[in-house]
């Protein structure tokens, strides 16, 4: 009896042992289909997303395709326009031209005939000069003052030395000029000049009138540098062209007339050295022995052949 019950528990555990293995196989089986499941399963999705990818590619690739014939079409037409503009243009600024030039011409009656000769007005254009030619300053300079002192008797000599009163200097000296009243009128002050270019007979006149070589330039021995055109006597003045205190009045042949401002009074000072600091500042040399004169440093021939 107990010989059969030790059998059947044996028997019972052996089976139950066989039943354990039969579910781990089982569950190994079916862990290994699941698991084939989702590979394929994304697999599945993978070869769906390469799928999609090469349509999306496909369809971008044939609207590509029929939009190059239009885009080719757009720029045949626009170089077809750019060429039909090309060759009107000339046709349209000649017709344009043609109009201006009949509604600016002047009838002329022939002498020889009944027929109307028409001429056309010129235009005028604005043409900077050279640097050597000789201007009128106050042509670019308008805000500056000028009075020739040897235009009339209120000199050194009390005589007309000369019968012009605008003043002209080379183009080159007053482009320096203009830079130097630009400066001054922020300041509240002109320039006022009292002589400029002075031609050759002018100075055999004021040699005549006065021969001393200290204060006057012999023309028999060589010229004075007025006749450069590239030299001017020039004084402060306030933006009305009213009087400002300066060391001397103008061809004061006294030692205070000089570059030594030590002797003058303070305000005298201020205003002699402001003119001289601005005019060396943009290319002036100063003459030592009148506070007034000053010389570009840029040297032009003596000309003898101008006359304002």
């Amino acid at each position: 009896m107990n010989i059969k019950l030790l059998k059947s528990k044996k028997l019972l555990g052996f089976i139950v042992v066989l039943i354990m293995i039969f579910g781990v196989c089982i569950y190994f089986l079916q862990s290994e289909k699941n698991h084939n499941n989702i590979v394929n399963t994304e697999r599945q999705t993978t070869e769906e997303e390469l799928s999609e990818q090469l349509n999306l590619q496909q369809t971008v690739l044939e609207q590509t395709q029929d939009q190059e014939p239009a885009v080719q079409t757009e720029k045949q037409e626009a170089a077809e326009q750019i060429e039909k503009k090309d060759t009107s243009e000339p046709i349209e600024e000649q017709t344009a031209l043609e109009n201006g030039k009949d509604e600016s011409l002047e009838g002329v009656q022939s002498e020889d005939s009944n027929v109307v000769m028409c001429t056309p007005d010129k235009e005028t254009q604005e043409v900077i000069p050279k640097d050597d030619e000789f201007v009128k300053v106050t042509d670019h300079i308008p805000t500056l003052y000028v009075e020739l002192k040897y235009a009339t008797e209120d000199n050194f000599t009390s005589t007309v030395i000369y019968n012009f009163s605008d003043a002209y200097l080379r183009y080159g000296t007053v482009k320096k000029l203009i830079q130097v009243q630009e400066i001054l009128l922020e300041k509240g002050y002109s320039l006022k000049i009292w002589d400029a270019f002075r031609p050759i007979a002018a100075q055999f006149v004021l040699w005549e009138v006065y021969p001393d070589a200290t204060y006057v330039a012999n023309p028999n021995t060589g010229f004075s540098s007025h006749s450069r055109g590239n030299t001017l006597d020039v004084t402060l003045v306030t933006l009305d062209g009213s009087k400002v205190q300066m060391p001397t009045e103008f061809d004061d042949f006294s030692i205070l007339a000089d570059r030594d401002y030590s002797d003058i009074d303070q305000i005298a000072f201020v205003n002699a050295t402001l003119l001289e600091t601005v005019m060396k500042e943009q290319g002036f040399n100063a003459y030592q022995g009148e506070w007034w004169h000053f010389t570009d440093n840029v040297k032009y021939s003596v000309d003898e052949n101008f006359n304002p």
